[in-house]
Order: structure tokens, then sequence, then C-alpha cells
């Protein structure tokens, strides 16, 4: 673009055109002064001083504009390549940037990644010929464009837009445990929720897979729906234990920027004892015994978590935890997921001429 004119009419308008890159919305001649003070040339010369220390110094007035380009003609064919390659123009932290150019003239040159604030973040200094590599990025997420500057001459690349590589990722459940009183009893509404603490999560997924199978079969789930990245799930085969795995994506794209991270959820078994009922040995619908003959009970634990004493035995009531002979005590160590089934053998033993009685068959 040409110098601005040396004398005659000036305007704001038309020193921001002079800068390609500048908007004439909310124009600052204080903005504007300190802008071209770092980064243009004055009468072919970019090594010019005197002119741009007067540009960014009180009271900024618009005669100091004169003579002045910002974009220079000796910067062409600004390269950018990234990791994405090709016409990719987004970077994410970590990653490498490389600018190359050509130009008119010899000497060093300064690269500069220039926020959309217009304040340099990271400048690499290359010779004529060489490329400018910004290795292991750590900018913050946004707009920044690639300056070439050899001393106030400068010219601009097309604008890049950065990510934050996303971190501080987690998923969570809710609710965070259940409990079931059946293997077959269908569990729904339960919601994971993958989240990140640093950078954008502009996508997720979640894979439900089985950590440990009970009475139920293979615990899974299958999403019902999904609304604001929190996944409604609705699980099967229950109880177990199911790992929920998500997936965390961040721009520009989750080959280049994402996390995983995992939840356990636990469907257990209300904490109960079923089944109780008085058997025979060989004979599981036998309901009425002699004296002396052997009596087996049986009691199915539920929900037991720890290690835990079960007493079974019999008793002329079934309201209360007394029982008529001495119970026998078994140790339940877990029952969360797999019923545990204890059988113990009794009898009883009628005094001569007693008549008929009745037992309960109890469990506590």
């Amino acid at each position: 673009m040409p110098n601005l004119p040396s004398s005659g009419q000036l305007s704001m308008g038309a020193i921001a055109d002079n800068q390609s890159s500048a908007s004439r919305s909310n124009l600052s001649l204080q903005t504007l002064s300190t802008t071209f003070a770092s980064g243009s040339e004055v009468a072919g010369d970019p090594n010019q001083t005197t002119a741009r220390k007067n540009l960014e110094a009180a009271p900024f007035a618009i005669s100091e504009f004169f003579n002045a380009d910002f974009v220079s003609d000796i910067f062409s064919n600004i390269g950018i390549t990234t990791v994405g390659g090709g016409s990719d123009k987004n970077t994410v932290d970590g990653e490498n940037l490389s600018i190359d150019f050509d130009t008119s003239v010899s000497g060093q040159f300064d690269v500069q990644l220039v926020e959309s604030s217009n304040n340099g973040d990271g400048t690499e200094t290359v010779n004529d010929g060489e490329t400018a590599v910004f290795s292991n990025l750590s900018l913050d997420a946004g707009t920044y464009t690639p300056r070439i500057r050899q001393g106030f001459a400068s010219a601009d690349g097309d604008t890049i837009t950065h990510f934050d590589d996303i971190s501080g990722d987690s998923t969570s459940v809710s609710p965070t445990s259940i409990q079931v009183d059946a293997a077959d009893e269908s569990v729904s509404n339960v919601t994971v929720t993958p989240a990140v603490t640093s950078g954008v999560q502009v996508s997720s997924s979640v894979i439900a897979s089985a950590v440990t199978a009970g009475d139920g079969g293979t615990i899974s789930a299958v999403v019902s729906s999904i609304s604001n990245q929190e996944h409604t799930m609705a699980l099967s085969n229950v109880p177990g234990v199911l790992r929920f795995t998500s997936h965390h994506v961040g721009g520009p794209t989750g080959a280049r920027n994402n996390e995983t991270s995992s939840v356990d959820l636990n469907v257990i078994y209300n904490r109960a004892i079923n089944d109780v009922a008085s058997l025979d040995t060989s004979n599981n619908s036998k309901i009425k015994f002699n004296s002396g003959n052997t009596i087996r009970i049986r009691a199915v634990s539920e929900g037991i978590g720890s290690s835990t004493n079960m007493k079974i035995g019999f008793s002329t009531s079934n309201s209360n935890t007394a029982y008529s002979n001495t119970p026998t005590e078994r140790t339940i160590s877990d029952s969360r997921f797999v019923r545990d089934t204890e059988l113990v053998d009794t009898s009883h033993t009628l005094t001569s001429g007693t008549s008929l009685v009745t037992f309960f068959p109890k469990a506590n």
C-alpha cells in the first residue's frame, strides 16, 4: 500500500485503511499512534526512529502520520504451517507453528504473534530465507496474526485461531450409587457428565463397560438422551459395577485436543434377607417333619458389603429375633452383587406325647 500523503489533508479513515487489518469502527488516535510507531515505515526507511518516537508520544497528533506506511511491500508470500497441515489455521497449546515468508531485503527479521488487541505474544528472530518456528505453544485462547517486522516495516499474515489444551478432565455420575431389590429391576435416568476445568470442551462421548457382574449377568447401559453434554443412561442386567469412560474433545479437533476420564457406579442390592424357608434335605417342598428329623433351613443374604454374621434357626414366633433353638451363625462377606445362600441343618425333638408344634424358620 502506498505511503500516506506527506502533506495536505489526512483523515482517521485513511490511516485505518493503511493498516489493512484495522477496522473503521471505534477508532482511537492514541491506539493508531502506538500501532504505527511499532510497525510501519516512513519515507521508505523501516529503521527510521525519530518519527516513530513522535508518533507514540502525547499529544498523539494526526500530523505525525504523514508519509507513513503500516504494511511494507518488502514482505510477501507469508506462509503458515500448523499441525493440521494444508490450509488449516488452528493451533493448540503444546503444538508447533511455522511461519515463512519472502522478502526483497536481507538481514534479520522478527516474527511476532499479535493478539486481537494488537499486543505481541511471542517473537522469533530469523534471517532472510529462514522459517520462524514457534515450539510448544502456550498462548491464551483467541485469534493471532503473524507479523513480520524489520525495523518499523511490517506485514501481516492470515489470522490464526488458538485453542487452550483441555485439562482437569473429570466424569461425574448422578446418582453416585444405586440400590435395587431384584436382578431384573430396571434403572433409568442415570446422568453422566463429562467436564474439564481448563480449556473449552466442545463435545464429549461416554462409553459404559462392566467392571463387576452380578446376579443379573453383565451390567450394561445405553444412552437415552444427551443435553448440554449430559448423557442420560438406562441400565440393565443389574446389580454390578459399571464404569463410564468419557472422551473429552476440545477445539479444533478431537484428534489434536482430547482427554479421557472415568467414574465407577455401584449398583448394589438393598440390604435384606430373602427366601427364608425350611426344607428337607431331599425334598424342598416338604413342610412337615417328625420329631428328630433333620430340618434344613435356607436364608439368602443381599446387600452386605463387609463381613457380617447372620443368625439362622427357628422359633415359635415370626415377629422378633428370638429363637427356640440355638441359632447357627454364618459369616456373610459380600452379597452386594451376588446373593449369598446359606443352608443350615438342624432338628427338634419333641417330648413324648407333645402335640403338633408350629415353628418358623428365621434369620437375622
